[in-house]
């Protein structure tokens, strides 16, 4: 059995971003977020304290995430390794911005019997992506009996 936790958000505008790491600095704030102008004066206000109370959602740093664990259900029970990919000469140091959110508890080094390699995605603004090729862990992965609801649906749902 694999357990996994995503820890580290993805941001859809990274242009205005540096790398998310330990070092990055809190650019937007609880004060940054808009209230609907489509909420009256009593309504805007009732928001305000819900607002200071989670004001730590509001912040680059990547931090560990208070969610359980998933599990991965095999197949098998035979361990899976793969060799790490050749990592570009130019990309090294980037990679190793890994221990910079290792060291305060972020991520940990896996002690699994199961390995499997990094692929780096350039992206288009020229920053990249840690990627992992699990597509063996895949192949042996029970599959749930239970697919996830249409997105589409979700969001008519909810719309108004």
């Amino acid at each position: 059995m694999i357990s996994a936790v995503v820890v580290i958000p993805e941001v859809e505008d990274m242009e205005d971003y540096a790398p998310l790491t330990t070092k990055a600095i809190q650019r937007e704030t609880v004060d940054d977020v808009q209230v609907s102008s489509k909420l009256d004066l009593e309504e805007r206000m009732q928001v305000n304290p819900v607002r200071r109370r989670h004001a730590d959602v509001f912040s680059l740093k990547p931090r560990v995430t208070k969610v359980d664990y998933h599990e991965i259900k095999l197949i098998s029970t035979t361990s899976l390794r793969m060799k790490p990919y050749p990592i570009p000469i130019r990309l090294v140091n980037t990679v190793k911005e890994i221990d910079n959110i290792e060291a305060p508890g972020i991520i940990r080094k896996s002690s699994s019997p199961y390995c499997s390699p990094i692929v780096i995605i350039c992206n288009k603004d020229e920053g990249v992506r840690l990627c992992g090729n699990y597509w063996r862990v895949y192949a042996v992965t029970c599959v749930d009996a239970e697919p996830m609801n249409d997105q589409q649906d979700i969001f008519a749902r909810i719309a108004n």
